[in-house]
């Protein structure tokens, strides 16, 4: 399917950006227990920020396909019965709309 792939260039960026990072990490000095505790407290703390601004800007829809499939654990088949469609257009729209997520989590600047 045209344009769903990487293409070469972005291909070897991530790689390159991969293999800067896992240098990076295998030189750094591991931090102190406690201040890895406030570290990784931190780093949480942003991640639920950016997804709750993220889940923020989704439209209605695709903010209740996500909470109430992922968050409330309904299945596709009631999932599409609250929407008015089919148990796999239920799904096709979960799945769109945790792809646009993910985008909006890792690409913009702005969460």
């Amino acid at each position: 399917m045209p344009g769903r792939g990487l293409d070469a260039a972005r291909t070897r960026d991530l790689a390159q950006q991969f293999v800067a990072d896992i240098t990076h990490f295998a030189h750094a000095e591991p931090p102190a227990p406690a201040e890895a505790a406030v570290t990784l407290e931190r780093q949480e703390a942003q991640e639920r920020r950016r997804l709750t601004a993220s889940l923020a800007r989704l439209a209605l829809e695709e903010r209740l396909c996500i909470v109430w499939r992922y968050i409330k654990g309904l299945s596709f088949e009631d999932l599409g019965d609250l929407l008015g469609v089919s148990p796999a257009a239920a799904q096709r729209r979960c799945n769109r709309t945790l792809h646009r997520l993910r985008e909006r989590i890792h690409h913009d600047p702005a969460v």
